[in-house]
Formats: C-alpha cells, structure tokens, sequence
C-alpha cells in the first residue's frame, strides 16, 4: 500500500513538473499572439516582439517572462517613429499572485533598451501612447490591486535621448548601465544605486553645447516616500568624467500636476583640473600627465515649480581663477586662464533668465584670447553683449598643444568683434540703437595634416562686422589643383545665433579650377574613369536662403570634367535651386534650370536641360540615366542637340529610383553611326543585308517620353543611302523593347539571298490572300522585340503583321493631325508676328504715314491669305497621298473597301482642317486691314503718335 502511494505521488510530481516544462512551450504561440493585440489595442502605437518565453522552473516559484526584441512604433504625429527598442526584457513575478486580488514584479532587467523620447512645441509628447477613457463614468472602479514588490532593477547598455522643443533642452546618453535596489513594497523605501554609470553624456541647450561626451559614474541614494510622491536624496555623489560634484534636496510630484523642485549641487574639488576634463579635446589617455595648477569654484541650485510654462529658479557659478595647464614635454603653456559665469532665474518663465560672463581670458603661449557675453531677456527681446578679441600664432600652437602626427601649422589669425544692443532694433531697422563693430583676418594660413589629402592654403581672409551685415570681402583659398575666391555678406547673422531664425546673404563663387576628386574623402579610388560615378547624398541647409553667383572655369567630379561654369544657384529651404547654370560638358554646352530638394529623405529632382554638340557615346559611359532611358547608346556615335526634362526621387548613390522617373525630350543630331546594335544585327541576318550592321543616318530628329518604367519614341523617320524608315515603340528600363519599322529599300539592293527571302515573303502573303508584287522598290514592315541584348524579330510584308500595320496607320493619321496642327500654328505665328511688325513700323508723320499703314497692312493681309492657301493646299495633298498609300498597301476586296474608307476619312479631316486654317487667317487679314485703319484714324485726329519702325496690328 506504501509502495501505491509512492508511486502515485511520484507519478503526480513528474507530470505537475512535465506539465510545468510543456504547457509554456505548448502554448507560448497563442500566448504571444494574445498579449500582441492587446497591446495594440490598448495603445495608441505599434508594439511587436520576436519572441516570448514564459518559465515556471527558471525563478521558481516564481514565473519568468522574457520578451526578445520589443519595439514600440509610434502613431501621428510621430508617425514611424521609435519609441522604445530592447533587445531583451526579462521580468520575474511572484506566482502566487498571480491567483490572489492583485499581481507583484518582483525583478525587472533591461537588456541594450534605446529609448527615444520628444516633446514637441505643440507640448504633444510621443510617449503618451494611452489613449483616454472614451466616457466617464458615473462611479469610479476599483482600482486594481497593482504590486511593485521590486527588488532590483537592471540597466545594461542602455541607450536614451530626451529631446525636448519646449524648454530646447536635448538630452543623449550612451552607455547607461546599473542595477538599483529597493523594497517598493514599502511606503517609505531607500533605493540604491549599484555599478551605475555612463559611457557618454550630452547636454545641448538650444544651439549651445554644455556638455559633450562626458562619462559619467554614480552613486546615488535615494528615500521614496510613495504616499506623498517625494523623493529625497541624501549624500549623493557623481563624476563628471575627472570633476565630482555633490547634491541633495528633494524632487516631487505635487497633487496640482508639474513637478515641484528644490535641491543644490557644488563641485567636491576646487582644481582646475578637474573643470578641464570636461573638454573633449583635453580628456585623452595622457590627462593624467597634465601639469595644471589654479582654483575652481563650482556651484548651483533650482528651487520652485516645472509646470507648463512655470519654470523653477535656478542658480550657476562657475569661477575659474589663475588657471594654468601643460603638456608634457611642450614648451610652452596655457596660462592666465581666468573664468567667471553666472546663470540665473530669478522668476519663474524663460525670459527671466540672465546670463553674464564678464570675462574668459587665457594666453596661449604668447598670444592672448579674451572674450565677455551677457544675456536677458531671451524670449521676449534678447538683448545681448559680447566681444571676442585676441590674435593666434598657428605656427606656435604645437608648443601649449600636442599636434597629431605629421601636421604642421602656420599663419596668423586675428580678431576684434563685439556687439551689443536689443535685437529688436535690427528687426526694425534701427542700426544706429546697436552697436556692432570689428572683424576677422587670416593671413598665410597652411595646415597639413594626415586627413588631408593635400595641404590647406587660405591666403587671405578678410571679413567686418556690422549692424546690417557681416561682410566677407575677401576670402582666398588653395587646396590640390583647387583655388576658391568667395565674397560676399551675411544679413542676419545675430538672429540666427540666437533665435533660430533664417541665415540670409549672397555671395560670388569664382575658382579657376575645383577638383573635387581631391576635395571628397575616396573620390578618386571609388570613381573609376570608365565606370557611371558614385555619389552620395549631399543635404541642402534647411535654416538658410543663400544665393550663390558662380563661375568655375574648370570643375573636376568623378569621370566628369566640366569648364565655364557660370550661372546662379539659389539655397533656399532644403532646396538648391539652379537658374540658367551653364557649362561646357561632354564636346558641348549645357544649360540647366530646375531644383535639388532634400526636404525628404529621398531627394527630389526635377530638372531642364538644353543641351548643344553632346558626344552621345560620353554621355552614355559617365551616366546611368542615359543607360536606363536609351541604351542604344553603347551602339551609337553621334553628337547630339536637344532638350531634356526630367522628374525623379534620388537614392543614397544618387541615382534616380526607376519607379519615380519621369520626362520627355528631344534629340537631334545632323550625322549618326550606328554599329553592331544586336537588333539591327539580327535583322540583317534575317533579311541577309549586311547595311544593317553599320548604319550612317543623317538629319536625324526624334521625340521621347518616359515614365512609369517605360521610354515612349514618337514616330520618326530617317534614310540610309537609298532606304528609308519609319519608326516608333518603346524601350522599358528593364531593357525589354518593343518597336516597329516601316522600311522602304530599292530592290537592287536585294542580292540573291534577299531576294529569295523576298519571294519566301511573297509566297506566304499569297497564302493569305495578299496580292503583292514588289516593285521597284520593296516596302517591308519589321516588329523588334524582346530584350536590347537577345532582340527578337519578325519581318514581313505590308499587311502581313496586323500590329504593324495597325500601328503604322494611327502614326500617319496622328502624323497628318499633327501637321495640320503645326501649318495652324504656323500661320498663327506668321500673323503674330506680322501685327508686331506692323506696330513696329508707324511712321512720325501723320497723314502720310497714316495711308502707308493701311497699304503696308492690305500688302500683309494679302500675303498671310496667300500663304494659309499654300499650307492649306500642303495639308490636302499630304492627307490625298496617305490615302492613297493606305489604298495601295491593301490587297484583296475587303482590305481596299477599308484602306478606301480610312483614306476618305483622312481627306475629310484634311479638308477640315485646310479650310479652318484659311478661315482663320482670313479672319486675321481682315482684322489686320481694320485695325491699321483705325490705327490710321488716330494718327490723323493726333490721338496717337506714330513711332519709328511701327506698323499696325491685331491690339
């Protein structure tokens, strides 16, 4: 019975403890999926994790929770943006409570979290993912019964920025690691800090940097009293890199909302050099070699309320007196370091901030640098006061500071500026109620240095300062092969320093030779000459509007090697805008107008181009454009006129992203050679002409559009020899093609194996019912299709392929329509152009000039209707020849019965047309003729003089 007994509880353990180890796996999907939606319908953001583990055994009795890679995505207006990203989470709950009134978390461990939190002007910040209560209720519930039971909680690696657009304060930590003990379970609890610390610190208030990079380490303890929401700390210390610094006081959570504040902090050291470890470029691996010597003086306090508006009082001293500080083994020192700054709100808003710094003064070796700012009132009507005056020696700077490795520097630099007064008066235009004055000069700067590719030569730098402007007269500057001449001003420099607001000025830009393959970090490694160039995306400033007049005799980028330079660009919001910039490119000129935008991250192009004598062939190698939008290129030589524009979002390489390339264009080129394109190889093997292989055109003239991955050719025609062509179709970026030819070539060019390729045609027109009989000259329609490398090609004669024939017939009745249209237009243009001559051409005398205005506009009236009859009558035998083309490319009854239709409808558009053409150049003659005699009118009752070269016309 004992032996039962055993064996059953033995039994009842091993399935409690398999059950223990099976059911999370086993339902760890459904789980997973569960706690998925109803986070996301509980919050108003995306959450997703890769994995979640549940464990009975691992803390037993206590559950364990992990959850492997959470992110949270936040909604509008932070759309896309990430909240929160932890590689692990681990949490530990007591199990008990899991079946009692309430639930306790006991542990909480954070592994690699990066936490990313805003707060925008509009006071909306993307932490606040809780959607509230759709209504409230009458009665309150109960409130849950939630119990931290928390004995530690663990940081590892932790990453968190706080950037705050309301008080423009912005916070970055890297590298905070720690664990923090406690007993939450209490109303009165300690917590500790353990291991806490760090790697690196960033303060920015505004555009100004307080600290930067810093490490930090920590010890900390804290007394939470949770009935009340205070928290007290009490013998606190942490380490700014090398400089301690104490604090204590209280942080509370006051009933009315904000948070309530008052506690002090000074520095545990009065050396210098601890201060001096909170400049990056002083705290290296040797920092403690330094020799220093002088006092510090650190201290601050903030006292009152953070609530909406209300900011609290605060207080910052820092004085730094008789400071010194050297290198080791450097001759020479940095001495007589004085600093006194003081920061204070007395009130309870920003503009009752004032700042003063009477004095930073050092030398640097023998060179003395002093400067003073002072500040208040900074929201309402920043008044300001500082100056900066000093000289330096570049050569004798590597006696007071270690230089890297092989640089040298020389030159002298020199300054004397200082401004004071309330910026408003700027805004008003009152210059006189502010003072500004001094500048900026550099002479025979040189700087070599291991991340230069070539030495830095700045000749000469000249620069003022005033109330209206800072003025850069003279700017000369030498690098490699490049030389860069600037001059220029800037208008509202203050204002951008201390508001934000836009930085406006205009400048000419005038170098002899730029070579940016120097001047860009691997340009010349990673751009070879025969290979498309490389780029990278390049950001337009967002905060300033400049306009830059340039002119560049000869500008070196990649593979392209540009000369004359000349024509505005204009900086303006995340946007470089190009007016009338001419080059000379590729053999020939180009000019372009259009914009450059990176407001998104993608930027956006959208360009005209007018170019004259392009090496087609260059153009084809250096861009990828080219390739995309006509390939044929790697066949053709050629140089090329024409127009280009061109709509299209950019890619991290620049290059335009298919899927957004848009356009049309035009080309034009009075001799094209055309050799080997596989198309045309292939259709001389079919047709067994070896003309096709190498092609000689000439008077070349074709239209293009591309869009939505396609490049659409309008109908064009050429000859070779003795041949001609028509042809149009398409040419997609994924270089497949679809084309068709219209070829028309003597026959005696047809040798015998063309000719029994003829007959071959011939006999299968037969079997179709086509009667076709080949005449002097042989007419052959081709359909090109497939890919640009492995063409595929169908050749037949007329009528043989329907889509050729279809095809051929819209593009002349299109052709026609289109010529109709442009004989309108010309006409229309002729009068226009007529009535300007007329008005040009009214002479000073009146009645005799008044009766040469009626029979000058009588003589033009009559050449206008004389020449809309001649392209009236051009439009009518041009549409009677294209019927009669349609009708004798058609064989059999019904073709003819069609072909006749079509050509009858042709001639009726013509007609139509033609006679819409006379009548309105009609119209325009007679208007012509009456408007001169009114016009004559005028000039004999003396109500209007005449003016030389005058003549009347359409008002």
């Amino acid at each position: 019975m004992i032996k039962k007994i055993f064996r059953i509880t033995l039994s009842v353990l091993f399935i409690l403890l398999m059950l223990m180890i099976i059911l999370p796996y086993a339902f760890r999907g459904v789980i997973l999926d569960r706690v998925k939606h109803e986070l996301n319908e509980q919050l108003e953001a995306e959450v997703d994790f890769s994995g979640l583990q549940l464990s009975l055994l691992r803390n037993f009795p206590d559950v364990s929770l992990m959850i492997d890679e959470l992110t949270v995505i936040n909604e509008a207006p932070f759309d896309g943006d990430t909240l929160a990203a932890i590689h692990r989470t681990a949490v530990t709950v007591d199990l008990r409570s899991l079946w009692g009134d309430g639930y306790e978390i006991k542990r909480i461990r954070l592994e690699r979290p990066d936490l990313r939190l805003r707060f925008l002007e509009d006071r909306s910040a993307n932490w606040d993912i809780v959607p509230p209560p759709e209504t409230e209720r009458e009665e309150p519930a109960e409130p849950a019964d939630f119990r931290l039971a928390l004995r530690s909680v663990q940081l590892e690696d932790a990453r968190v920025s706080y950037h705050d657009d309301v008080f423009l304060t912005y916070v970055d930590v890297d590298g905070l690691s720690g664990t923090f003990r406690g007993d939450l379970t209490m109303d009165v609890t300690t917590l500790r800090t353990q291991d806490a610390g760090i790697e690196s610190l960033s303060l920015r208030y505004d555009r100004f940097p307080i600290l930067s990079d810093v490490h930090v380490r920590l010890m900390a303890e804290m007394e939470m009293d949770m009935r009340d929401w205070l928290f007290t700390f009490r013998d606190n210390e942490f380490w700014l890199n090398e400089l301690p610094l104490e604090f204590d006081g209280t942080i509370g959570l006051p009933e009315g909302g904000g948070t309530s504040m008052d506690f002090s902090f000074a520095a545990a050291r009065s050396d210098f050099a601890a201060f001096l470890s909170l400049v990056p470029a002083m705290y290296t691996d040797d920092f403690d070699q330094l020799e220093s010597s002088g006092t510090l003086a650190l201290n601050g306090h903030v006292n009152g309320l953070l609530k909406g508006d209300q900011i609290p009082g605060f207080g910052l001293s820092l004085e730094v007196d008789e400071g010194m500080f050297r290198y080791p083994d450097l001759p020479s020192a940095v001495s007589n370091v004085k600093v006194d700054a003081h920061i204070a709100n007395t009130g309870s808003t920003m503009d009752g901030v004032e700042v003063n710094v009477p004095v930073i003064r050092m030398a640097l070796g023998d060179n003395p640098i002093e400067a003073r700012f002072a500040m208040r009132t900074p929201e309402s009507d920043p008044w300001v006061d500082m100056a900066l005056h000093g000289r330096l020696n570049l050569g004798e700077l590597g006696g007071f500071f270690p230089l890297e490795e092989g640089m040298e520097l020389n030159g002298m630099l020199e300054s004397n500026m200082e401004a004071r007064g309330y910026l408003s008066a700027l805004e008003r235009g009152e210059y006189d109620a502010f003072h500004a004055a001094g500048g900026l000069q550099a002479d025979g700067v040189r700087a070599v240095a291991g991340w230069l590719t070539h030495p830095l030569e700045l000749e000469r730098l000249e620069a003022g300062f005033s109330p209206r402007q800072f003025n850069l007269t003279d700017f000369r500057a030498r690098m490699g092969d490049s030389d860069l001449s600037v001059s220029g001003h800037i208008d509202n420099m203050l204002h951008y320093m201390m508001e934000g607001q836009m930085l406006s000025g205009s400048f000419d830009v005038h170098a002899s030779h730029l070579n940016l393959n120097q001047l860009l970090e691997d340009m010349p490694e990673t751009v070879p000459d025969d290979e498309p160039m490389e780029l990278t995306v390049i950001r337009v400033p967002g905060n300033v509007s400049f306009s830059l007049n340039s002119r560049i005799d000869r500008l070196q980028f990649g593979s392209m090697d540009l000369a004359n330079v000349r024509g505005d660009v204009q900086v303006v919001d995340q946007t470089a805008l190009l007016d009338q910039l001419r080059m000379d490119f590729l053999g020939g000129e180009l000019a372009l107008n259009g914009s450059y935008r990176t407001v998104e991250a993608d930027p956006e192009i959208s360009f005209g181009l007018d170019f004259s004598s392009f090496d087609f062939r260059e153009a084809f190698n250096t861009f990828n454009t080219v390739r995309i939008l006509a390939p044929i290129g790697e066949y053709v030589s050629a140089l090329v006129s024409g127009r280009l524009s061109i709509d299209a979002r950019l890619d991290e390489n620049l290059s335009p992203r298919l899927e957004t390339l848009a356009g049309q264009g035009s080309l034009r080129s009075s001799a094209v050679e055309v050799n080997n394109n596989p198309a045309l190889v292939t259709l001389a093997e079919r047709v067994h002409m070896d003309m096709f292989r190498e092609l000689s055109l000439r008077d070349l003239l074709l239209r293009f559009s591309f869009s939505e991955g396609k490049v659409e050719t309008d109908p064009f025609d050429f000859s070779f020899g003795r041949s001609q062509a028509v042809v149009s179709g398409s040419t997609w970026f994924d270089q497949r093609i679809d084309y068709v030819l219209r070829l028309d070539i003597p026959r005696e060019q047809f040798g015998s194996r063309a000719n029994q390729m003829l007959d071959d045609l011939v006999s299968r027109a037969y079997d179709r019912g086509l009667d076709v009989q080949p005449g002097e000259r042989v007419q052959l329609d081709v359909k090109i299709g497939g890919m640009v490398t492995s063409p595929e090609i169908s050749v037949g004669l007329p009528g043989m392929i329907d889509d050729v024939r279809d095809r051929l017939r819209g593009e002349a009745e299109r052709l026609i329509r289109q010529e109709v249209d442009e004989a309108r237009d010309r006409v229309e243009e002729e009068v226009r152009e007529r009535v300007d001559d007329a008005r040009e051409e009214v002479s000073e005398r009146l009645e005799a000039r008044a009766q040469q205005v009626i029979e000058e506009a009588e003589d033009r009236a009559a050449r206008i209707r004389r020449e809309a009859e001649r392209a009236a009558d051009r439009v009518r035998e041009e549409a009677r020849n294209q019927a009669e083309k349609l009708l004798e490319e058609a064989s059999g009854p019904i073709a003819r019965a069609a072909a006749r239709r079509a050509g009858d409808a042709l001639i009726r558009e013509a007609d139509r047309r033609a006679e819409q053409i006379e009548s309105e150049a009609d119209t325009r003659a007679t208007r012509l003729v009456e408007e001169a005699r009114r016009q004559a009118d005028r000039i004999r009752r003396g109500e209007e003089e005449p003016e030389e070269s005058e003549e009347p016309g359409e008002s």
